[in-house]
């Protein structure tokens, strides 16, 4: 009998195997290249959304008029065994009112600024899709120490553009600090920032083009597309600050070529690749303050 099974076996399963070889309308194998993305390992380089997981970000700081907001694009998270489920209260049945029910004041989104401004969390998930077709196309699940969970919208509908918003890398804050802090650069723009934490206020400067400055601290800015803040003093003893993209990861591809580091800073005392005698004959290290 299982002499009869086995051959019966082998009468249904060998036809199906050669056509499965012999099939020219179907192909089952790989085609072109591989998908896979390649994280590059260079500091201060782009990396891809396929590269976030296990990475840490820092939620950045906001003027005083915006932090009455809070995050509005975070939410808490309560972690249901493996899984992770955005908070919501039970729902409650529906009751037809005696009387016309008093306004309510509205549902408030977001997580409060002082809950997670400064932290650092670790993005631990990506999900696609998470609340269906026509909604958030993904959403980032991301943990802060003392068992914190959040859950962020991720800005961007295609590949390439995507950023969780007020955030940046902590490994881009790292490797800024670790190359220029307490450094020199030659300041390319004519203008520095200055800001009130008291009367919530920005001010300028004027610095003359290409002047020496000293990185005296590296920290987050205030915008996603340009989130790592150069405190620097003048020549002067002036002190102001400017906010630079460096990497291009979290930035939409919109934003990516605007406040980049070369934009206001070389690395190069401009006197060493040009005899300056000839082009500005009255050349000095010039500051209005």
């Amino acid at each position: 009998m299982s002499v009869i099974v086995a051959l019966g076996v082998a009468f249904v399963t060998a036809p199906l195997a050669l056509a499965q070889q012999e099939n020219s309308y179907v192909h089952t194998e790989s085609i072109g290249a591989s998908n896979l993305v390649k994280c590059p390992t260079e500091p201060l380089t782009f990396l891809p959304i396929d590269c976030w997981v296990g990475k840490k970000i820092v939620f950045l700081p906001k003027r005083m008029s915006s932090q009455e907001h809070g995050y509005f694009d975070l939410q808490k998270v309560e972690v249901a065994g493996a899984e992770s489920v955005v908070s919501q209260k039970p729902k409650k049945k529906r009751r037809t009112p005696k009387k016309p029910a008093a306004p309510q004041p509205p549902i408030p989104r977001g997580v409060p600024y002082a809950e997670v401004v400064g932290q650092v969390g670790t993005i631990v998930e990506i999900q696609e899709n998470p609340m269906g077709v026509g909604m958030v196309a993904r959403q980032a699940i991301v943990d802060i120490e003392g068992g914190k969970r959040y859950s962020s919208r991720v800005n961007g509908l295609f590949a390439g553009e995507e950023s969780i918003p007020d955030t940046v890398f902590v490994e881009d804050l790292e490797a800024a600090k670790e190359k220029w802090l307490g450094k020199t650069l030659w300041f390319k723009s004519r203008r520095a920032m200055t800001y009130d934490a008291n009367t919530d206020k920005i001010g300028f400067f004027e610095v003359e083009n290409y002047s020496p400055v000293e990185i005296v601290e590296i920290v987050a800015g205030w915008y996603t597309q340009s989130p790592i803040r150069f405190i620097f003093r003048t020549t002067g003893d002036a002190v102001g600050f400017i906010d630079v993209n460096l990497s291009g990861t979290n930035i939409s591809t919109i934003l990516r070529d605007n406040s980049l580091f070369d934009q206001y800073f070389s690395e190069i005392d401009p006197r060493e690749q040009h005899d300056w005698s000839l082009t500005r004959p009255h050349w000095s290290y010039h500051f209005s303050c």
